[in-house]
């Protein structure tokens, strides 16, 4: 199945408003699996219904964290991306340290685009794990004005 990634920013801002979105969906379909919003140093995740899903913070200059919102048991982390943010080069684990996915730069076949290449594991969640990668090269581009 392939996955459309569709990226827009409102005419208007609203304060505190969201400044860019990322959407995922599956090829064809009419509704968004997930929604990232971004606004100045915020990536949230939003799922198929629109509820708040999650948040993407960072914790230190190598360390971002996926963060559920849950208001029945607080939060907790989901995932953690661990690695080289200006080479684009990080892992991704759940949890309990278990490995998700890699992410590390690819060749480009022109010299003004910058790819990554993202693999995958079996039991990753896909749409989790693109929102996570999308959100955290945004919020990074915002910071220091590079990005993918």
């Amino acid at each position: 199945t392939l996955t459309e990634v569709k990226l827009w920013r409102p005419n208007t801002v609203m304060p505190k408003g969201a400044t860019e979105y990322v959407s995922i969906c599956q090829k064809g379909a009419q509704n968004e699996e997930a929604v990232v919003a971004l606004a100045s140093g915020v990536a949230q995740i939003f799922g198929d219904n629109e509820q708040h899903f999650a948040s993407v913070e960072q914790v230190s200059e190598t360390e971002f964290h996926v963060v559920e919102i849950a208001v029945s048991h607080g939060n907790d982390v989901l995932l953690k991306c661990v690695g080289e943010p200006r080479e684009h080069r990080f892992r991704i684990v759940d949890a309990n340290g278990e490995h998700v996915a890699t992410v590390e730069p690819e060749a480009a076949t022109f010299s003004a685009e910058r790819r990554l290449r993202v693999v995958i594991e079996p039991h990753g969640d896909v749409g989790l794990v693109v929102s996570t990668v999308l959100a955290r090269e945004r919020l990074l581009s915002q910071q220091g004005g590079f990005s993918l």
